[in-house]
């Protein structure tokens, strides 16, 4: 997101929205979800294809409880 806003400079275009591939939920260095930090102090909308939570609840239903515990992990140290 730095590098985008770098190359868009000061350039009085909209800014075109952040698209990202898997929204991972994480906390930011303000203990908010990192996308919604990205929101409010670069001025970006963020986009994502999927979530983490989404990805959790596919291994679920497809029983893959193995790899559902991890990402419960993972969403339950990282997460926003």
């Amino acid at each position: 997101a730095q590098l985008l806003l770098q190359l868009l400079g000061r350039s009085s275009a909209p800014r075109p929205p952040l698209l990202v591939a898997l929204d991972r939920q994480e906390r930011g260095a303000g203990g908010r979800r990192a996308a919604e930090e990205l929101e409010q102090e670069l001025g970006l909308q963020v986009v994502s294809i999927a979530t983490l939570e989404q990805v959790l609840a596919h291994l679920e239903e497809t029983g893959r409880r193995e790899a559902a515990a991890t990402i419960r992990a993972h969403l339950a140290r990282y997460g926003a």
